[in-house]
């Protein structure tokens, strides 16, 4: 799961990995490349926003749309990035 950290509605599920390759299949040392096109909204005022990922528990469908409840144990958001809106 991506998100665009304090932007509402910028959450974005991994949807070719969770299907193809859940999170629970991979394995130790394994290397998963994901490439995406993110469009963002036009209102978004500008500044400097977080790209962040996290790993959620793949029993969760719904966690694309719910909070830390869903994570991975021991797990927490990482930022990847970060965006600058002019």
């Amino acid at each position: 799961m991506s998100n665009l950290e304090g932007v509402a509605g910028a959450r974005m599920p991994h949807l070719p990995t969770f299907v193809l390759l859940p999170t629970d299949l991979w394995r130790e040392g394994q290397i998963i490349r994901e490439t995406f096109e993110v469009t963002l909204p036009p209102e978004l005022p500008p500044g400097r926003y977080s790209w962040q990922v996290a790993w959620y528990d793949p029993s969760h469908p719904e966690a694309y749309a719910t909070d830390a409840r869903s994570l991975l144990p021991g797990s927490a958001p990482v930022t990847v990035t970060e965006i600058e809106v002019p």
